[in-house]
């Protein structure tokens, strides 16, 4: 796997970079689409609604492993150029293993606390045996999905951002005909909808590592190169992804306690709205985390000039981005939203947030592309402390708003902690730069 990044065009190389990774997370929110698609339509709004809290509870698992992914990434990408091939096998080993181990213990603990956590968000007793069951059919793969998401991010971070491309869509279409297979053809409800989850990333995996193991690792595992000191620098880069991966789920399950006062169709509609929203920004994320790659990897390297270059041209790349979504959004919200429901009460509570949310894009973009600098550089206090302040702002607002105006509340909680955000990154990475230049 060779570096992209580092010479060369930035414009066409941050491009070539980041198409493979924007297709990779839109074919894995793809999935996540199909299904809500096949359960809405065939199952009806009680199991969408079902397999939206379950979801939301599944959400505080996933951020350890979507921060151990992105600690993985990172870490990875800061030592490529500078590591030799046999401490570079080692690392990646070390990493392996320990998120084998953490997701065999969130295993344990899901199955511990997936009913306390679905009460907790008022899921309705109507609808509570099948987000159940979707539930805890998903924490039993997690051991699966950890280790071919966390191999998909180390690949990304030696440079290569094809391969895991070909594996997502690879899976992606695997899960969607399985959930075709098992919701249409052998009648298992959201049973089936999770297995289906499960058995492709488990195929996921066998053909990430076959891959990873072909082309970067020198030799076979081995017990006595499991170290302590990879997993301190492991968690040191992991713990504030965590921490932000965590923000978005404390806040979905705070905002579900509000839905579950509202009603079944307000759940339905917010749960095809945020899937909708979830899957657009795909091209802001993916294309902010190749900047931070491409900052990881300069950054190693002291080229100062070339990473301003980077922030700049990726200024005007998600401001083009943003706008395009915008108009996406208020052209064809009505359309967008009935491939997930035909329930009228629930297109109306999903046009109220896909009509006004758009209109924040921007300061998500701006913040994302800040939060890059801060993270290619390793700035993971300041990175962590925006990420905190931004949730707290999210929920305080939701918890003010939706009980006084109601469900138009979701989406001003959105508006006013996604500006702050923006505010908040711009203000970091100014105060880090002259801490960063002294360190080069």
């Amino acid at each position: 796997m060779k570096d992209s990044l580092i010479f060369g065009n930035i414009s066409k190389g941050l491009l070539r970079f980041s198409v493979p990774i924007i297709l990779s997370m839109l074919a894995s929110q793809l999935y996540s689409m199909v299904d809500a698609m096949i359960i809405g339509s065939k199952l009806g709004t009680n199991a969408l609604a079902a397999v939206s809290n379950a979801s939301t509870v599944l959400l505080v698992f996933l951020f350890i492993s979507g921060g151990i992914e992105l600690g993985a990434n990172l870490f990875i990408a800061s030592i490529h150029s500078t590591t030799a091939p046999q401490e570079f096998t080692k690392i990646s080993y070390n990493i392996l293993f320990y998120d084998l181990i953490i997701s065999l213990i969130l295993v344990v603990l899901g199955e511990l606390f997936i009913l306390p956590l679905l009460q907790f968000i008022h899921t309705p007793l109507e609808i509570m045996n099948e987000a159940l069951q979707y539930a805890r059919i998903f924490i039993g793969g997690l051991p699966f999905l950890m280790l071919y998401d966390v191999l998909r991010q180390m690949m990304i971070g030696c440079g290569d951002s094809r391969y895991p491309l070909y594996f997502v869509t690879l899976t992606t279409f695997i899960n969607i005909a399985l959930d075709l297979l098992f919701v249409y053809g052998f009648h298992w409800g959201v049973m089936g909808a999770a297995f289906a989850s499960v058995i492709a990333q488990s195929i996921g995996l066998v053909c990430g590592f076959y891959r990873y193991y072909k082309q970067v690792l020198r030799k076979a595992f081995c017990w006595l190169d499991i170290q302590r000191q990879y997993f301190i620098e492991l968690v040191r880069l992991a713990f504030p992804s965590t921490l932000q991966q965590m923000m978005a789920p404390i806040s979905s399950l705070i905002k579900q306690t509000l839905l579950g006062t509202i009603g079944i169709s307000a759940i339905a509609g917010f749960s095809a709205a945020n899937r909708l929203t979830t899957f657009l920004l795909i091209i802001v994320y993916g294309y902010s985390q190749s900047l931070t790659i491409f900052i990881a990897q300069n950054a190693s390297l002291k080229q100062v000039t070339r990473i301003k270059k980077g922030m700049s041209i990726s200024y005007k790349t998600l401001m083009l981005i943003s706008t395009l979504l915008l108009i996406l959004c208020l052209c064809f919200y009505q359309p967008l939203l009935r491939l997930f429901t035909q329930d009228l009460e629930a297109l109306h509570f999903g046009a109220i947030l896909l009509l006004h949310e758009p209109w924040f894009y921007y300061f998500i973009a701006v913040r994302q592309i800040n939060e890059s600098y801060l993270r290619g550089y390793k700035k993971m206090t300041a990175y962590t402390f925006c990420n905190l302040v931004v949730t707290v702002i999210n929920i305080l607002v939701s918890y003010s708003f939706v009980p006084s105006i109601g469900f138009q509340g979701f989406y001003w909680a959105t508006g006013i902690s996604s500006f702050i955000g923006m505010l908040l990154a711009i203000y970091l990475v100014n105060k880090q730069k002259n801490k960063i230049a002294v360190g080069i």
